[in-house]
């Protein structure tokens, strides 16, 4: 497993905590950067950036989604919803 990929599913966990169990992000995002503090800073600062990004264009990202997918975003599984979202 790379480090790109470690972020990726970091950045997955912390969205899936927020956006599909109603976690507040910035709980979440400190408690995950706490317990990858061994990480470089880029990384954290990657891991931040991804879900901050994610959650603030969300309404954006839900509507392209919805434009190309014939299954509708609220209709999909949360974790592939969720792929869908971070990519």
């Amino acid at each position: 497993m790379t480090k790109e990929t470690d972020s990726r599913e970091i950045v997955l966990d912390i969205l899936l905590e927020i956006l599909e169990r109603g976690g507040y992000s910035h709980i979440i995002l400190r408690q995950a950067l706490n317990k990858y503090q061994y990480l470089d800073k880029s990384e954290r600062a990657f891991i931040s950036r991804a879900a901050e990004g994610t959650i603030e264009y969300l309404i954006q990202i839900d509507y392209v989604i919805d434009s190309f997918s014939s299954t509708k975003v609220k209709k999909m599984k949360p974790v592939i919803r969720t792929i869908l979202r971070m990519t």
